[in-house]
Formats: C-alpha cells, structure tokens, sequence
C-alpha cells in the first residue's frame, strides 16, 4: 500500500499549473511566428502543385501509415484557407480564447501540415509538435488566459478576492521531464559515438559552417579558443540530465553536512545559455526558442518560491497586472 500512495504521488499529487500556463504561451507564439514566415510559400510547401507531389512523399519519407487533412483539401485556395485557420487557432491559444479546444484543433492542423511535407522541418519542429501533444493532454492549461482572467473578474465580482493559483497534476510535468532526459540522453549518447566532440572540434566545424552560422569568420574566429572547452561542458551537461532519474528518497538519505544541489535549476540555467548562443551565433531554425518553450513546462512550486526570493518584484508582476485590471472590482463590497 506503501508503494501504491508515493506511485500516487509521483503521478498525482498538485503542483503550480503556472509553468504549464507560460509554456502554453510561448509554444503558441513560437508555432505562429514560424508559420508566419512561411505565408508567400504555402502552395509551394504543401499544396498538390508543389515540389513534393503527394502521391510519390511516402516513397521518399516515411510509410503512408499516417493521416493529414491536406489528403483532402488539396486546392491552392483550400489550402491557404486552411493554413489561416490555423493561424487563427494558434492564435487564440497563445491569449487564451477556449485555450482547451483552440489548443487540440492547433496540434491538430500542426501535425497535419507538417505530414504533408516532413522535408520543411527541422528538429525545433518536431519538437514543438511533442511539446503541442504534451499541452492537449494536460489537465489544466488555463494559466494566463483570458478564460482565467473572466473567472478571476467573476470571483472578484462575488467575493471581492483573487482566485488562488491554478493547480494540476503532476504527471503532464514528469512526462515533459522525461521528454527532457531522453532528448539531452540520447544527444549525448550519439555525441560519445563520435571524435569530434571528445577531440574538440565539433563547436568549431558548427559556427564555420557557412549554412548555420550567422556571422562572418572575422567574428567567429576569435571565439575559438574556447571552442574544445564549451565542447566538454556540453557533454557534461547533457550527461548530467540523466541524474534527473534518481528518486528523491535516495538524496535524502545523504548526510544533512552534504548540501543539495537543484540540479534541474542548474541544468537550466546552463541551458539558457547554452540555447541562447546557439541562437545568436547559429541559424538552427526554431530549436533553441522551443527549448526555451519546455523549459517553462519544467517549472514548479520551489522553483516559482526561489525565483520569487530573488527577484521579488519581478514575482509579483502578474498580480499588480490582475489587480490594476479589475482593481475596481475588487474594492467593490463583497455580494453576500
């Protein structure tokens, strides 16, 4: 029975749906500004008169075991109708109008238009589309709607308070964690099969390689000296995800002397910058942003405290902002 109640817990116990909340908004943001770029070449990309005939794709790609709506909408007019739809989903899901069904209808049209021509992605794309069917199935998605905010303007009305913080279970927030490990895992893994990382010259060949590097040799050059250090340090931290998977109850049994570590916080922060210059020096699409994406998904209660504790007034943003928007009502009498 023990073992019953913490496997409950592990999986059901309440945490914060705030990270969830903010991931939602970023995912939404990311998939529509990508989408954006893409408005003059959609027939192109995804239409029947493109360069990816549909008859020959799954020869090319992958088995016709899949499904997308682009099997049947197939006219140049009905596709871009479909796309703006789309858009128009992605766009209520990022500030919240029916978050819920705007969300699954997004993944859905997402999943559909990258089915009809994988060759336009990248790995940022697949995993936003992770990302998308992680949020779908999420029991509580509503954090910084404006679904959440008609509730907090209707309890205010009736109460004159705040609705406490949105909370949800825990298991949307293990699996996207172990999402986490398995993607930094297996990079590592592949990583070690390799020379080039343990010699030092992977940073090196990425940043000259004139397809993915933002910037001129003349800026890139000076950078090398430290290229074979930030190529340990990231198979370092790439490794270090793996200790993610080591229970809790197994820390607490170290001596109270030895101070504990929160390593996924360190892991993120490292990330941050990790991500962050992959995005300043390197084209690689919408990957580092979508990282930036789960890691607010990874976001808890202690973390929320911590962040909290540091930057105080930053924290409290979000209640001066649903305060000075229905500060009115809430200095309104409370209807009994």
């Amino acid at each position: 029975m023990m073992f019953l109640r913490s496997l409950q817990a592990f999986f059901f116990s309440t945490q914060s749906a705030r990270g969830f909340g903010l991931m939602r908004i970023a995912w939404a943001t990311v998939a529509f500004s990508y989408f954006l770029m893409q408005w003059q070449d959609i027939d192109f990309f995804y239409g029947n008169d493109g360069f990816m005939n549909p008859d020959l794709s799954h020869t090319l790609m992958r088995s016709n075991l899949h499904y997308t709506f682009l099997a049947v909408v197939t006219s140049p007019h009905a596709v871009f109708a479909l796309y703006l739809l789309m858009l128009l989903c992605i766009f209520a899901t990022a500030v919240g109008i029916f978050p819920r069904f705007m969300l699954i209808a997004s993944v859905l049209l997402m999943f559909s238009f990258h089915e009809r021509d994988t060759m336009v992605l990248g790995g940022g794309d697949t995993l936003l589309r992770n990302i998308g069917f992680i949020l779908a199935i999420s029991p509580c998605i509503d954090a910084f709607s404006l679904k959440r905010l008609d509730a907090q303007h209707r309890n205010i009305e009736k109460t004159g308070t705040l609705l406490p913080p949105p909370t949800m279970s825990a298991w949307p927030y293990r699996l996207l964690l172990w999402q986490m490990i398995v993607l930094y895992g297996t990079s590592f893994w592949y990583k070690m099969l390799g020379t080039m990382w343990t010699s030092g010259t992977a940073v090196q060949a990425a940043l000259h390689q004139p397809f993915f590097s933002r910037w001129p040799d003349s800026i890139i050059n000076p950078l090398m000296p430290m290229a074979h250090l930030v190529d340990w340090a990231s198979l370092i931290w790439e490794g270090l995800w793996i200790l993610l998977l080591v229970p809790r109850w197994l820390t607490d049994l170290l001596p109270k002397q030895i101070p504990r570590i929160p390593l996924k916080r360190i892991l993120m922060i490292f990330g941050i910058f990790f991500h962050g210059s992959i995005f300043i020096l390197m084209d690689a699409g919408s990957f580092s942003l979508v990282m930036f994406t789960a890691y607010l998904g990874l976001i808890r209660d202690d973390d929320i405290a911590w962040f909290a504790r540091l930057f105080p007034r930053v924290a409290a943003l979000p209640s001066r902002f649903i305060r000075r928007i229905v500060g009115r009502e809430m200095q309104r009498p409370a209807v009994s």
